[in-house]
């Protein structure tokens, strides 16, 4: 039986973890914006709601964004706990930190408010993206994060 060293498997850890963010958290905040940003605010709204108050639905239970990646630090982050990675996920965190308080009042966010979370949105799709470059590039170089 061939068996797996520990930099494989570390490997192996760091780009699932970048990946599950990309895909449960990256993609889903921005499933629904079209390339530009709807002019109607209540579209705006509408969407941003979705994407970001409905980002997950598994076993029957919806999640939001600020869910989805509370849960991934809880679970995955761990792997990326690391010099290389702490830029983009600190910037990812301050994103979701300002999601967090932007969705508890999206009712009543006047344009200016929701295109701030818009912009959050956007600027958690890139951090995600990025952080899974950063992983499958470190783990093709053969290098340990």
């Amino acid at each position: 039986m061939h068996r797996k060293t520990k930099a494989a498997i570390d490997g192996e850890q760091i780009r699932s973890a970048a990946f599950q963010l990309k895909h449960d958290l990256g993609k889903p905040v921005r499933w629904n914006a079209p390339e530009t940003r709807e002019p109607e605010l209540e579209a705006l709204r509408a969407r941003l709601r979705r994407d970001l108050g409905t980002t997950r639905e598994r076993d029957g239970r919806v999640w939001s964004a600020v869910e989805v990646f509370e849960e991934w630090r809880k679970q995955e982050s761990r792997f990326l706990a690391t010099p290389q990675f702490a830029p983009d996920l600190a910037a990812l965190a301050a994103a979701m930190g300002r999601v967090r308080s932007l969705m508890g009042r999206i009712e009543t966010l006047d344009g200016g408010g929701l295109v701030e979370l818009d912009d959050a949105s956007r600027g958690i799709a890139e951090r995600c993206q990025a952080l899974y470059r950063l992983a499958v590039a470190a783990v093709a170089a053969g290098t340990r994060p």
